[in-house]
């Protein structure tokens, strides 16, 4: 049965021209009140925006945005506005059906909850252009089935649908776009949102016309993330190499990908990183161990072993990869004593169950210790493991 007290809050928010300096949020945690509040904006025809947290409390990005009282209004009287907790049932939910990684995103959504704008900061821009694509959207999608969309209108259309069916829902029809583009479109920067979303497959023709002629991205106002497009590109293909077994694909990462990582000073990292994850995926420990060790050989700075440890025990199942730890564990110590590789060397023979080197580690954990913090985590472990 509908929650009467939420609906009329509901109603009243939507109801309301009150000039306020605050967005009028409505803060809903679970999938039914959800439900109840786009019912309701379905029959008083306004598009939502949500504010989705990472960390259970308001962006800091509407504090700020909310500073101006123009700005506001305009929110108030266009949108019924919806603050999200990615911790809770709703929050998770969103994060699986819109893909959402682990930061702060802002959407506009219409009643039919067809994301038509997402963004990971707050604009005049943004809202207008929210507002705008909310009432053009009915017209979009009958000119997409007249096939009468302009170049401008394909981005749109093809944003949103990446927005609600993700690459492999969309890159079908942007194949289809495809060849509406020429050379001097791939410096506008409203064609960029198409190319870092749905052209980062090695084999796309867009991907390799720009990796053999960076500077056809280049722009005098505006500059082309070549950060976020290396990470969505890496994302896919090094997805695409491990769900089809394909070494080859991952050569070519290296060859053709890589070398557009931003910070050349970090490309050869970039090179043992991808056939790591690669290999981890696959379970070849064997291999990832060689690999690891044979970088770490020649490029190995001091605390190169102590990142290794972190990146594998953060990441994959310590069941699966506990005598790789330990051995890059022993390997760090060797060439090198610190605090954090005996202090985890002992936390380590402690889960198999091994406390008396787990004593000698603590002990020389406390003896590499630098300053009373790494003493203290030192003494406490001693105390442990007396007990």
């Amino acid at each position: 049965m509908p929650n009467r007290g939420f609906l009329l809050a509901i109603l009243i928010l939507v109801s309301s021209t009150v000039v306020a300096r605050k967005i009028h949020f409505i803060d809903v945690s679970d999938v039914n009140k959800w439900e109840e509040l786009v019912l309701l904006c379905r029959q008083k025809k306004v598009p939502l925006f949500v504010a989705h947290s990472k960390a259970g409390n308001m962006p800091s990005g509407v504090k700020e945005f909310q500073k101006n009282n123009a700005s506001v209004k305009y929110v108030n009287k266009n949108f019924v506005s919806v603050y999200i907790n990615g911790n809770s049932q709703l929050g998770q939910t969103f994060k699986k059906l819109f893909l959402l990684t682990d930061d702060n995103h802002y959407m506009v959504l219409n009643p039919q909850e067809e994301l038509l704008l997402r963004k990971k900061k707050l604009s005049d821009a943004f809202f207008k252009e929210g507002y705008q694509r909310f009432l053009n959207f009915d017209e979009l999608m009958k000119k997409h089935f007249k096939r009468q969309l302009t170049k401008e209108e394909w981005v749109t259309y093809l944003e949103i649908k990446y927005n609600n069916f993700g690459y492999l829902g969309t890159v079908a029809e942007a194949n289809r776009f495809l060849p509406q583009l020429n050379e001097s479109d791939l410096s506008n920067p409203e064609i960029w949102p198409f190319i870092t979303s749905l052209c980062l497959d090695i084999n796309n023709p867009v991907f390799q016309t720009i990796r053999n002629n960076k500077t056809l991205v280049e722009n005098k106002k505006a500059k082309f993330p070549w950060l976020d497009y290396y990470i969505s590109a890496y994302n896919l293909n090094l997805s695409f190499a491990i769900n089809n077994k394909d070494e080859e694909r991952i050569k070519r990462m290296q060859s053709e990908l890589i070398p557009l990582f931003p910070d050349t000073s970090k490309v050869v990292y970039q090179h043992l990183l991808v056939e790591q994850q690669y290999l981890a995926d696959l379970e070849e420990w064997e291999d990832y161990e060689k690999l690891t060790f044979d970088y770490l050989e020649i490029y190995n700075k001091p605390d190169d072993f102590y990142n290794e440890f972190e990146k594998l025990y953060y990441n994959y199942s310590f069941e699966k990869v506990s005598v790789l730890l330990e051995d890059i564990l022993k390997a760090g110590i060797e060439q090198k004593s610190t605090f954090r590789l005996n202090y985890n060397m002992a936390q380590l023979c402690i889960a198999k169950g091994r406390t008396s080197e787990a004593w000698d580690y603590a002990m020389e954990a406390y003896n590499r210790a630098k300053g009373s913090k790494e003493q203290t985590k030192a003494l406490i472990l001693q105390q442990y493991l007396m007990y």
